[in-house]
């Protein structure tokens, strides 16, 4: 299962670094840390890799307009030669067991302000199924 997290930045987002952290449902589970970086990552960048992978949830480093050509290409921003971000930041979980689970909404917040926060409305329940 691919899962996709799309950060969309308001105009007024102060500049910098955003954590964007996801919480899979307990029927999910997420690549192995062997597996986790090549090729169940779409790692274009190093952005598009996870810092940190923990349980059910996985953290994600990106910078603000990220999506756009100009940065997309900036070696101070992603100094991985050669480095082009896509649309969005996808990895790649596994089913693990069948049913109906609750899915939570991803949160995405400025490491330069703490009070600059959002959580994605893509929550309720997911069924896995055969």
């Amino acid at each position: 299962v691919e899962i996709r997290l799309t950060p969309v930045f308001g105009k007024d987002a102060p500049e910098g670094q955003y954590l964007l952290e996801d919480s899979l449902p307990s029927g999910l589970k997420i690549t192995s840390a062997a597996e986790a970086f090549n090729p169940w990552f779409s790692a274009s960048c190093y952005g598009n890799l996870p810092f940190e992978v923990e349980g059910q949830r996985v953290k994600f480093m990106v910078v603000k307009g990220f999506q756009e050509p100009a940065s997309r290409n900036d070696p101070s921003l992603y100094p991985d030669y050669g480095c082009r971000q896509s649309q969005y930041i996808s990895y790649k979980a596994r089913v693990s067991t069948l049913g109906e689970f609750r899915k939570e909404g991803a949160l995405i917040e400025s490491m330069e302000s703490n009070d600059v926060k959002n959580f994605s409305t893509d929550v309720g329940m997911l069924q896995i199924g055969e």
